[in-house]
């Protein structure tokens, strides 16, 4: 069986493509993921990723945005005018 020169093995590298989108990595997505791997088990490009980050933050908002513990003064001048009606 032949072996392969190093020269020939330079250049048969895998391509690292996104997960999401299918598109060939950039030398600086690349350089990401060498220096800061994630542990999701597949790579992303930098559009991917921030589309991804926008659509967490976003849901985070909308849920944060439904609390009502804020407004303590008004439930409990709710509660105590209900507790004079009784």
């Amino acid at each position: 069986m032949k072996q392969m020169s190093k020269k020939t093995n330079k250049h048969n590298k895998i391509k690292l493509i996104c997960f999401d989108c299918n598109v060939p990595l950039s030398n600086w997505d690349k350089f990401l993921h060498k220096k800061y791997p994630n542990t999701l088990g597949y790579i992303l490009c930098s559009s991917c990723q921030k589309k991804r980050e926008d659509k967490i933050k976003k849901e985070l908002a909308d849920s944060i945005s439904d609390l009502g513990f804020y407004d303590y003064p008004k439930i409990i001048a709710k509660l105590k005018k209900q507790e004079e009606k009784k």
